[in-house]
């Protein structure tokens, strides 16, 4: 369980040093221009970070378009099947015992 843990974490610094030199590497500033919008000097970061959202965004919204009606269909029949139940029996009935003491059957009819 331990090395579970540690793997896990030993991911997540991985990934956090990664994004730190991304960062670090591309600080300088570069022109950008979109359609009708232009800037001069905008850090490279900046735009890696934008384009990542915007790319999440779409994928994101693309997911929930084809297949958010299936899941939600498959939900919906779940939901409607009724739940197997348990059957129990009248000897089960009988040997139930709310506070959970396990008394033997025989020693529960000599008290009664």
């Amino acid at each position: 369980m331990k090395s579970v843990v540690v793997v896990k974490i030993s991911a997540i610094l991985l990934l956090v040093l990664v994004v730190v030199v991304l960062i670090v590497q591309n600080l300088t500033p570069a022109p950008l221009n979109f359609l009708f919008f232009q800037t001069q000097s905008v850090p490279v970061i900046v735009i890696i970070l934008v384009t990542l959202a915007i790319g999440y965004a779409i994928g994101l919204l693309s997911y929930r378009l084809l297949f958010g009606g299936i899941i939600k269909r498959e939900k919906e029949e779940a939901e409607a099947k009724p739940s197997p139940k348990k059957k129990v029996s009248e000897a089960e009935k009988e040997n139930w015992d709310p506070d959970g003491s396990e008394v033997p059957a025989a020693d529960k009819k000599k008290r009664k």
